[in-house]
């Protein structure tokens, strides 16, 4: 079962997996695959929400294994049964939860020897002399690829860091496939 599971959660990651899925389970599938998270570990990238995700699977499938085996012993009684089976579901509801409250709190740290995913002294120094207010504005479609969201992700926790630095920085993200008036802008 454990295989079963492991091999589904890396398929799952699979370009052509997830362009067979439409938009919100495309994204949903990249979420729940190892290979995502995998990916930045990969790089030397060690990111707060794949250190999440990583526990609260682990954390479910040894909740899983424990629910299971404590049912056997409590098959007589309904009520410990029902009690199990509400502490399980509370506690992978609590998993989704602060996996979904870190997502939007991008925390990063870079592994690598030279640094690559970290902002160089120069990049800061600018955004701290900006003299006026700099807009970004991102056009996305809602409806990318779960590849392609990744890419956006990467960008939107770069534009998290440049508004850490500079108050200086406003960033917007516009949806055109959503807004005709956003669609005529870009």
């Amino acid at each position: 079962l454990s295989s079963a599971a492991g091999f589904v959660l890396i398929i799952l990651g699979l370009e052509f997996v997830q362009m067979i899925f439409p938009y919100p389970l495309n994204r949903i599938a990249a979420e729940l695959s190892v290979m995502t998270h995998v990916d930045n570990l990969s790089r030397g990238l060690l990111d707060i929400r794949d250190l999440a995700y990583f526990i609260t699977m682990t954390a479910a499938f040894l909740l899983f294994a424990a629910t299971k085996l404590s049912e056997r012993k409590l098959t007589e009684i309904p009520a410990e049964k029902r009690k199990l089976s509400f502490t399980f579901g509370l506690l992978i509801s609590i998993g989704i939860i602060v996996n979904l409250i870190l997502s939007n709190y991008p925390v990063r740290f870079d592994l690598t020897f030279a640094r690559l995913y970290t902002l160089s002294s120069g990049t800061k120094q600018t955004l701290k002399k900006l003299p006026d207010i700099v807009t970004v504005t991102l056009y996305t479609s809602k409806q990318l690829p779960a590849q392609m969201q990744l890419v956006t992700q990467d960008i939107l926790d770069l534009m998290h860091d440049y508004k850490n630095i500079s108050k200086n920085i406003k960033f917007r993200q516009v949806f055109p496939d959503l807004d005709t008036q956003a669609n005529q802008e870009a």
